[in-house]
């Protein structure tokens, strides 16, 4: 495993250190909880954990390990707006498994959400534990490992507005960046913005093709993904951040949205998608 980080000259330290690259193994191995503690030991271990190439490092065999052991799952209880998570492999392999509040330390309308007066929180999705939230005000990103959260900018737009179409959370590998994509929807206007995490800003671009369900859009293979009401699947590609579409067409199963037939095999398109839901969505399996 290449690593950039370096340490200074042995004749600086004044004890024995491991080799870079071997220090750089064991770390990656290790859960979030001990990091976040271990960056506490020394400048250069801040430094290590805190790296880019770390961080993807980490992540990486976290989303590999073949026994769920890094792997939670989150449950959102909405009637008190609170969060739990417990343990994945658990859930394999423990007849009972045991769930722990997640105490999430964002504000909501200037109101703590521990105080009487509460406002629904929505998750509208999860890319590689990133978890993207909204209520009537605000958006934010949130790491529940980490603990760590951002307030998103605001598009300068009424937000019930965007409730009204649709919204996406998704990660462009090209850039190593994740966007939210929101559609504003007005009597004069449709209007879609892309947030950029990497620039903390908003922009523009080219309006959806097609009218869209109110639904948030499903992060697929670096696309985001909706069903429109031709009964067609659209795409914004997170990358290029341009438009695509799909036909879905003819025989055997009835859509959901109106009397047409659609066919299977774009039906299976579908139910991936669908998984994508249940993973990042319901369940949100939290890799990092």
């Amino acid at each position: 495993m290449e690593s950039n980080f370096q340490y200074p000259p042995t004749s600086s330290l004044t004890i024995p250190i491991l080799p870079a690259e071997l220090v750089t193994e064991i770390l990656s191995r290790l859960p979030v909880k001990s990091l976040l503690r271990f960056k506490c030991v020394s400048e250069l271990w801040l430094a290590l954990i805190c790296s880019p190439e770390f961080v993807k490092t980490h992540l990486s065999l976290s989303a590999n390990n073949k026994d769920y052991s890094r792997h939670k799952v989150m449950m959102y209880h909405v009637p008190k707006y609170s969060f739990k998570d417990c343990s994945l492999m658990s859930l394999f392999n423990e007849s009972v498994t045991e769930a722990f509040d997640l105490n999430f330390p964002m504000k909501f309308n200037g109101l703590d959400r521990n105080k009487k007066k509460k406002y629904p929180v929505w998750i509208m999705g999860s890319v590689n534990g990133l978890i993207y939230l909204v209520n009537e005000d605000d958006m934010f990103l949130w790491n529940p490992s980490t603990r760590k959260y951002k307030k998103l900018p605001d598009p300068r737009l009424t937000l019930r507005y965007i409730f009204l179409r649709m919204c996406g959370f998704g990660y462009d590998e090209l850039h190593d960046d994740y966007k939210v994509v929101i559609f504003i929807n007005n009597s004069s206007h449709d209007e879609v913005k892309i947030y950029s995490l990497k620039s903390d800003s908003w922009k523009n671009v080219d309006a959806c093709p097609s009218m869209v369900h109110y639904v948030p859009g499903k992060f697929v293979n670096g696309k985001l993904h909706w069903v429109t009401f031709t009964q067609n699947i659209i795409s914004i590609d997170l990358t290029g951040e341009r438009w695509g579409e799909m036909e879905i067409y003819v025989e055997s199963l009835v859509c959901p949205f109106s009397k047409t037939k659609v066919g299977k095999a774009k039906i299976t398109i579908l139910l991936q998608i669908t998984c994508v839901v249940l993973l990042l969505v319901v369940l949100l399996l939290l890799l990092y």
